[in-house]
């Protein structure tokens, strides 16, 4: 579907212009800039949603997704915000990742708009790297998704009779261990696992429907520690004595095909499953809130909200790392360097052939889609290119939103301070 014609727009420069269209952020269907007959300026995607987004409003599909009531505050989305641009402009100059060092800096087109959508302002028409791993923006946004997904997913397993369970699987790591070659390892590890006989007679013995499985890495006093975990979908509900029982007959395969990748784990520790209901969803989401409830959405958020953790017992994750690389601790430089070098590529979540369906979940966009989708709201302001990349320089994107936020004479007041005439302009409909 084609954006709407071009038509014009009355802005705060005091006439009518034309603001011309530009090239797409993605090549995945998102349009250009262009001026619609009722005003709004078109920054964003130009043809319907596909109909694999639960939701199918990208406004619903990326606003901040967290632990508490809390997280849904104006307030906090601006912190939020604040947070993730400030250590992607750390992790940006680093230089390691070309399509990272683009990404919510580089215009798409001839303009970038600013869009207020429930209180908080958004950018529109730049470039997205669609870095699940290694950007704190898109990564929050893609995961946010994703949480939704599998969200609805395990509520749909819940409301079929169907059973829910957590299984965690771990291997021994020591300092000064590659993580490219240990997560590399541990991937065929798990691979051959699937494919033992020892798993096709524990599968089938406690009715596995399917999986769905997050990666997550973290760094600690015995180096980087990748792991997964994997939500299983049972025929039916499985207490936590029979799940124990079958978790320990696993480990002996898991240990088995972490010997032959010369790899090995703790007997107590290599595998742990456990019913995704009261006190053993607890010791997973002691990482998100200290209250859980029996509740999928919070399964979904353990699986996939990593970048809303903080490590356990001393680890730091990623984005933990990109905040002490902001700081200019060297260390720091190191091992997050490490691994955006080492996760580039690397899949974040994967669905077992069939799941989907069983589950009424259809296919997904890809993460450069969720990265790339805007999350619309009203146009108020229009900055040029050139104008644009002042406001990156100067380091004011940021206190740009802020001052939308505050009201539009404050936005005016802070884009004259900071750009020459012509570079922007302020919708007259912002009040």
């Amino acid at each position: 579907m084609s954006p709407d014609p071009v038509d014009s727009v009355a802005v705060r420069s005091g006439s009518a212009r034309h603001l011309g269209g530009g090239e797409a952020a993605h090549s995945a269907g998102y349009g250009g800039s262009n001026v619609g007959r009722t005003g709004e300026v078109h920054l964003g995607y130009s043809g319907q949603m596909p109909a694999a987004v639960i939701s199918t409003k990208p406004a619903d599909l990326l606003k901040p997704l967290g632990n508490t009531q809390a997280e849904f505050s104006i307030t906090v989305q601006r912190e939020r915000r604040r947070e993730r641009d400030r250590r992607r402009r750390g992790v940006q100059r680093l230089g390691v990742l070309p399509a990272l060092d683009a990404c919510g800096l580089e215009p798409s087109g001839a303009n970038v708009a600013i869009r207020m959508l429930d209180g908080v302002a958004h950018v529109a028409g730049v470039k997205t790297c669609g870095s699940v791993w290694a950007c704190p923006v898109c990564g929050a946004k893609i995961r946010h998704a994703r949480s939704l997904e599998v969200a609805a997913a395990l509520g749909q397993a819940e409301r079929l009779g169907m059973g829910l369970a957590m299984l965690t699987l771990t291997v021994r790591h020591h300092q000064g261990d590659a993580l490219d070659s240990l997560w590399r390892r541990q991937e065929a590890a798990w691979k051959g696992l699937q494919q033992s006989k020892a798993w096709r007679l524990l599968r089938d013995e406690v009715g596995l429907v399917g999986m769905i499985t997050a990666r997550e890495v973290t760094y600690g006093e015995h180096g980087w520690h990748p792991h997964r975990h994997v939500q299983l979908v049972l025929d039916a509900p499985a207490g936590a004595g029979r799940l124990e029982e079958w978790g320990a007959r696993l480990a002996t395969a898991w240990l088995h095909q972490l010997a032959r990748q010369g790899l090995s784990a703790v007997g107590r520790w290599a595998v742990d499953v456990v019913p995704v209901s009261g006190a053993g969803v607890a010791r997973y989401l002691e990482k998100i809130e200290p209250a859980p409830a029996e509740r999928p959405g919070r399964a979904a958020l353990e699986l996939i909200r990593g970048d809303l953790k903080a490590g356990r017992y001393g680890s730091l994750t990623p984005e933990q790392l990109a905040e002490m690389v902001c700081d200019g601790e060297a260390e720091a430089v190191r091992l997050w360097t490490e691994f955006a070098r080492a996760s580039k590529g690397r899949r974040f979540l994967t669905w077992t052939c069939g799941l989907r369906e069983r589950l009424a979940v259809p296919e997904s966009l890809t993460d450069e889609e969720i990265a790339g989708a805007e999350v619309g709201g009203e146009v108020v302001a229009v900055v040029t290119a050139p104008g644009w990349w002042r406001l990156v320089g100067a380091g004011a994107v940021v206190h740009t939103l802020e001052a939308a936020e505050a009201g539009r004479d404050v936005l005016a007041a802070g884009l004259a301070a900071d750009l020459r005439p012509g570079e922007w302009w302020i919708i007259d409909a912002f009040a």
